[in-house]
């Protein structure tokens, strides 16, 4: 029972160092040699947990996945029913859509996993998981602001502000936040009037 514990939290440890990894350099960061030393593991324990580096950027992703999730649910729930201005509404929504305190490097590897799917497809169910999870948040911050907006608009917000992100990265320096919330305060009032 020990060493299954004991296993379970070396496990753990690999998949959070792949994480780690992943948001400071993207997918490509993710290499055995790299996630054993951030972990302080041996080389051979990757391979010994995981049967491939794709299981292990898999399990990474979810990782990462549950996190961002977990922090938006947390912020939604904190989210009182009431007409808010459209300043703060827009707050709410670039803390959902972009994080609060999220660096460009971070933002940048959760995009980069949008784009990787082609190349690394059991990526796809998470993605599309996160994205149907940020788009019923953006749904759910809405009406609780007095702005109720079919999915269709949800959708829409949270496809011009990821194109708003990729946009903003090439930017120097880089301002996610201030692109996000410039946008959404040009089409709010459109996409999602108040009533």
């Amino acid at each position: 029972m020990t060493s299954t514990r004991k296993g379970e939290r070396r496990r753990q440890a690999l998949i959070a160092a792949a994480a780690e990894l992943m948001r400071e350099g993207g997918l490509e960061a993710v290499r055995h040699r790299g996630v054993a030393q951030r972990a302080g593991l041996p080389l051979a324990s990757t391979t010994y947990y995981f049967s491939s580096l794709d299981d292990l950027v898999v399990s990474a992703a979810e990782f990462e996945a549950a996190d961002a999730m977990n922090r938006v649910d947390e912020l939604v729930a904190g989210v009182p029913k009431r007409a808010r201005s459209i300043h703060t509404l827009v707050d709410l929504l670039v803390d959902v859509l972009v994080g609060r305190g999220v660096g460009s490097d971070a933002l940048a590897s959760r995009y980069e996993q949008n784009l990787a799917i082609a190349r690394h497809p059991e990526l796809r169910e998470i993605q599309v998981r996160m994205r149907a999870h940020t788009i019923a948040a953006i749904s759910e911050i809405l009406a609780r602001s007095g702005r109720p907006v079919r999915e269709s608009r949800a959708r829409a917000l949270e496809a011009m502000v990821a194109g708003a992100v990729l946009s903003a990265v090439l930017d120097e320096p880089p301002d996610l936040a201030g692109t996000v919330r410039s946008l959404l305060c040009d089409v709010i009032d459109q996409l999602a009037p108040p009533g």
